[in-house]
């Protein structure tokens, strides 16, 4: 039968797409892990943000994505690889597990020495008690719905670590969870 034989066929690209990802994440952390320097050179974060906005909106064209950067360049020291990496797992995370259809604010700002990039969805959010947990390996929020693997906060986690940085995770201001990447 055409129509049975043609939705296995897109259940195994499925398939096969979520795995591929999986090893992409899986080799992405043993790169890492395995890196005593990472390359670093001047990354426009704003330029990049909008970049990968683009890019997750393409990937899901029914949330709303927002971005907001200050004029002109915001440059950070950086691998642009690894940066990359965690503002695509950033936004694909508030994309999935955000509300159906809802708006994912991703905002660029600087202040001295400091760089940041906060996302903000309105979904369920994530509870305080599992802020810490979903940042480790494999680990995903009791309440996830949708696809993962649990390995994106971890990157993010370890990128922001590799970069002197920080990932936070808290309350966005109207609802949903706020992620913020500070280098």
């Amino acid at each position: 039968d055409i129509p049975e034989r043609d939705a296995m066929l897109a259940e195994l690209q499925g398939e096969q797409r979520r795995m591929a990802a999986l090893l992409n994440a899986l080799q992405a952390l043993a790169r890492a892990d395995a890196a005593e320097a990472i390359p670093r050179e001047p990354v426009d974060l704003a330029e990049l943000a909008d970049i990968a906005v683009q890019a997750v909106g393409r990937r899901h064209p029914g949330v709303t994505f927002t971005l907001a950067a200050p004029e002109g360049p915001t440059l950070v020291s950086g691998w642009p690889d690894g940066l990359r990496l965690a503002l695509d797992n950033l936004l694909e995370n508030a994309a999935r597990h955000g509300r159906a259809g809802g708006t994912v604010q991703v905002t660029v700002g600087a202040a001295g020495d400091t760089v940041s990039l906060t996302v903000d969805d309105d979904g369920p959010g994530i509870p305080p008690g599992e802020r810490e947990r979903v940042r480790e390996r494999f680990v995903r929020g009791r309440g996830a719905t949708g696809t993962g693997s649990g390995l994106g906060l971890a990157l993010v986690a370890q990128q922001a670590e590799l970069h002197g940085g920080a990932l936070d995770i808290e309350d966005a201001p109207a609802r949903g969870a706020r992620l913020r990447l500070t280098l």
